[in-house]
């Protein structure tokens, strides 16, 4: 009884042993392919390129003025459309023919260069249709898989990483572009000229708050 007391705890605490190995190394291999997500980010805010293009001919630091005329350009040719004062992209459904999604170009700038754009999904098909609720879900996936796909053909390299709300997402970098999806938003970042921008944000408000002591 005595040998089959101690056979049975041996055996338990071998089980054990191994499902504490196995969480264990499931943890170091989580933590280590997060330090190479972390690693891709700040080594793509580290990276300067003048003049990179990245998507419809439009390349990271062009002025105001340079955006709109391409936008015009883009519009002439068919690529773009205007509508509400903004210029607008259809995104096709890879899968479905009957669905695409209406997006409208956003522009970020800093010292009017440009370093970000978003096609932003305006909940609506090229004809201006509204879809109903839910639907964004397939404009995250077109994104993840299609242009996924289309991205690392062009050498960027994908990476998963939780958003600030815990949920995956998925991100896309060659360079100092990184390009993220999700159910409203597909975003090309300039990561040299966004981390540019986050440092002189800081300085401003920490020399703002100096000079209200100092008063």
């Amino acid at each position: 009884m005595r040998k089959t007391t101690l056979l049975l705890f041996s055996s338990l605490l071998i089980f054990i042993s191994c499902g504490s190995n196995s969480s264990n190394n499931r943890k170091s291999g989580e933590t280590l392919y997060e330090e190479q997500v972390k690693s891709a980010f700040t080594n793509a805010e580290s990276v300067k390129y003048e003049d990179t293009t990245f998507f419809l001919g439009f390349h990271m630091g062009m002025t105001a003025k340079q955006v709109n005329a391409h936008c015009a350009e883009l519009a002439s040719s068919g690529k773009l459309y205007k509508s509400d004062r903004t210029y607008k992209y259809n995104i096709k459904d890879s899968v479905n023919e009957k669905i695409d999604f209406q997006t409208e170009l956003q522009f970020e700038y800093f010292n009017n260069e440009l370093f970000k754009l978003s096609l932003h999904y305006t909940g609506k098909n090229s004809k201006g249709q509204s879809y109903i609720s839910g639907v964004g879900i397939l404009f995250s996936v077109e994104f993840s898989q299609s242009w996924g796909k289309i991205l690392e053909a062009q050498s960027y390299k994908k990476y998963i990483k939780k958003d600030a709300f815990g949920d995956y997402q998925y991100y896309f970098i060659k360079g100092n572009i990184i390009v993220s999806g999700n159910d409203s938003n597909y975003v090309f970042t300039d990561a040299y000229r966004d981390n540019l921008r986050e440092q002189s944000y800081r300085t401003s408000v920490a020399t703002d708050l100096a000079n209200d002591f100092n008063l």
